[in-house]
């Protein structure tokens, strides 16, 4: 971790080409400078579902129950938390330049994915893996979710757009047609298209993903999205002139 005396023979891609260096490596060693495998994750996965079963291991068992534990909306400690009872699961994604990674398990059902992609506008990709493993394997919190479109007027799709952002993060959204698509700012090529479910919110078909905008006067300067795998964001829109 961090400074290993190997390097993986691994090559990222940057918007679909090859990134110069193989990989970058960043100050952070705790988070971004973190090297780990497929197979690393997966043990610490069957580890924790150990411990849980009553299995000895490095963690003792208070410990692992407050890991999975939603201590602040969904997060627990070091990952985060959806779902309850025997469905309950826990994952965490990683990102940086040119790498991105899921991992999801389920510490009372004995199952877990890893996912590892060299190409860092591959969500959508690692969504689909996601979908397609759980549909095979029964995996709970993966099911299709129904939504019925309630098409508004084209006319007040540019109340809409503009560039949100919160902390650490900046997404756009854009009119391209008389629709509305949205990208988050570090992974410039990947859009999706917003489906209008009331006047204010929208949905994505890819992720589930639910985008509600609010404001005085229909002036909508507040973003909130919200998603079954991810915690609540509160977006601020950025002024034209910033």
């Amino acid at each position: 971790m961090g400074q290993l005396p190997w390097r993986p023979t691994v090559y990222g891609h940057i918007n679909g080409q090859e990134m110069k260096g193989k990989w970058n490596v960043y100050p952070e060693m705790g988070a971004a400078g973190l090297w780990t495998t497929s197979t690393d994750l997966a043990n610490f996965i069957l580890s924790l579902q150990g411990i849980l079963a009553g299995k000895p291991g490095i963690l003792n068992l208070s410990l692992v129950k407050e890991m999975i534990t939603p201590q602040i909306e969904n997060a627990g400690l070091g990952v985060y938390v959806s779902g309850k009872g025997k469905d309950l699961r826990f994952m965490h994604s990683g990102q940086n330049i040119g790498f991105l990674s899921q991992f999801d398990a389920y510490p009372f059902l004995g199952q877990g994915m890893v996912i590892m992609v060299n190409d860092d506008t591959s969500r959508g990709l690692i969504d689909e893996i996601e979908r397609s493993i759980a549909d095979v394997y029964k995996m709970p919190g993966f099911e299709p979710i129904k939504k019925k479109i309630s098409p508004i007027d084209p006319s007040l799709y540019k109340n809409f757009t503009g560039v949100f952002k919160t902390e650490g993060q900046e997404i756009e959204i854009k009119l391209v047609n008389n629709k509305l698509f949205f990208h988050n700012k570090l992974e410039p090529t990947l859009k999706f298209e917003l489906y209008p479910e009331k006047e204010n919110t929208f949905f994505v078909k890819e992720n589930g993903l639910i985008f509600n905008f609010t404001g005085p006067q229909k002036n909508f300067d507040t973003l909130t999205v919200t998603g079954s795998n991810i915690s609540k964001f509160i977006f601020k829109k950025v002024p034209a002139d910033d």
